[in-house]
């Protein structure tokens, strides 16, 4: 990436994706454990307003997905018992100023 010290832009951009596929694992068997799909986007801007001063933001968890799983347990009685979790997940934001002296 060039920046404002190389003759680039006073602007300086990125991000990054991290994919987890949803599945599944048979834990015994009676019982069985589902995940959702995990997505998490982070990105942050960079603007170099000198040589000595940048200013940051950034966001993490941009898509904010919840996580979810689904825990089943079959009976003796032949019956399913399941349990639902869903975890939230929230958005951060950061900003963030630099001076060098």
């Amino acid at each position: 990436m060039l920046g404002p010290a190389l003759g680039g832009p006073p602007l300086t951009v990125g991000a990054s994706l991290a994919l987890t596929p949803g599945y599944r694992i048979q834990q015994t068997a009676s019982q069985g454990l589902t995940n959702t799909r995990i997505r998490n986007l982070d990105a942050y801007a960079l603007w170099a307003l000198s040589r000595q001063a940048t200013v940051r933001v950034a966001v993490n968890n941009l898509l904010a997905d919840d996580n979810r799983s689904l825990t089943e347990l079959l009976s003796t009685g032949g019956t399913v018992d399941s349990t639902r979790l869903t975890r939230g997940n929230r958005r951060s934001f950061q900003a963030g100023v630099s001076v060098k002296f």
